[in-house]
């Protein structure tokens, strides 16, 4: 054989190989990024179930100290964000900002009431003998919510925004695949 001959096969195999590669990397990128998307929806919608929780336990929170009854701590409803926090990468940075800031209010709520009530067990906060000033517990459980109000508003835009994305990216899929090659 000759040379140029050689040349060309070996060449053709090197750009076979390298041909391969790439679509080997590109395959199995997009399986990345599809798995991170569908990790980052289900952390999103755990969340927001958790933030929505939340919520309502701040409103009831309220409720009780506005009737002069113990108020119940949130650190045991807490356990989604806490135990998915390395998780949050998956998300948008908007996102990650306005969960973490809600979650850091509701910190910040927990030891407002620790600081200005007497516990009673591990989760409850009585409140003291006497009259005693509740507008800085009132002042945290209302910023509180306001925060959760924001997180839960902005997953669910969120949430519509992907909906209406999918069909979309859906027929951009289809395509490449039925397109010639």
């Amino acid at each position: 054989m000759e040379t140029s001959i050689l040349i060309a096969l070996s060449l053709a195999h090197i750009v076979l190989g390298a041909s391969v590669a790439y679509l080997n990397i590109t395959a199995a990128n997009d399986r990345l990024r599809t798995a991170a998307r569908r990790d980052g929806a289900q952390l999103r919608v755990a969340l927001r179930a958790e933030m929505a929780s939340l919520l309502e336990f701040c409103t009831n929170n309220l409720t009780r100290l506005a009737g002069g009854r113990n108020v119940l701590s949130s650190r045991a409803s807490v356990f989604i964000y806490r135990g998915n926090v390395a998780r949050l990468i998956t998300m948008e940075p908007h996102e990650i900002a306005v969960i973490v800031a809600a979650y850091s209010r509701i910190d910040y709520l927990d030891h407002v009431l620790a600081a200005s009530m007497t516990p009673v067990g591990v989760m409850i906060y009585k409140p003291p003998a006497g009259a005693f000033a509740t507008e800085e517990i009132e002042e945290a459980m209302n910023v509180a919510r306001r925060a959760l109000q924001d997180a839960i508003a902005t997953l669910d835009r969120a949430d519509a925004e992907r909906r209406e994305e999918a069909p979309r990216f859906r027929l951009l899929r289809q395509a490449k695949k039925l397109a010639p090659r």
